[in-house]
């Protein structure tokens, strides 16, 4: 059930990133502003937030298959 909750939180987290990188925002006053980042960087970030939830969503259902193996065979 962890792997499915990472997964959701990166599902969840890699938009709010993304928009957070694709805009250029000035974070103290006398700071220069953060440039924003190029579209083939955004799209490359996205790709690893996506890959990567779904890499911790398919580990689940694998230990969860595991698991149900492990025990099935210890009764």
């Amino acid at each position: 059930a962890l792997s499915y909750i990472v997964g959701a939180l990166i599902f969840i987290i890699t938009p709010a990133i993304l928009f957070l990188l694709g805009s250029s925002w000035q974070p103290f006053e006398n700071v220069t502003a953060f440039p924003v980042l190029s579209i083939v960087t955004l799209v490359a970030l996205g790709g690893v937030g996506l890959f990567g939830g779904l890499t911790c969503v398919f580990v689940g259902t694998e230990l969860r298959g595991v698991r149900e193996r492990y025990f099935r065979n210890l009764n």
